[in-house]
């Protein structure tokens, strides 16, 4: 799920933005069909949800890096303690995964 995330996060934030200097012309255009998609939809989400400022779809792929880098790093520090530490608790993996709701 880790790989996958990252993955996904990879391809559809930061990738468009650096495909976009290939030398393959189909790739350069689905490359701003892509950013220009994501550009529309993220500026009425912005619009409609939070009084930021659309611009700040310019810095999309950072954004996007430091969230791939939060997730590996979180991920690194759960496995790493056997668990997730939250407020001063250990709550370890083993019982996370044995509670069924």
């Amino acid at each position: 799920m880790i790989f996958f995330s990252i993955f996904g996060v990879f391809v559809t934030n930061v990738l468009p933005f650096l495909t976009i200097f290939s030398g393959n012309k189909m790739i350069v255009l689905l490359s701003l069909g892509n950013i220009v998609t994501s550009g529309i939809l993220y500026c009425l989400i912005i619009k409609r949800m939070t009084v930021f400022s659309p611009a700040l779809f310019l810095v999309l792929p950072i954004t996007a890096l430091l969230f791939i880098y939060s997730i590996i790093r979180a991920s690194f520090l759960t496995f790493k303690r056997g668990g997730i530490v939250w407020r001063g608790t250990t709550y370890r993996l083993s019982e996370l995964r044995d509670k069924e709701e």
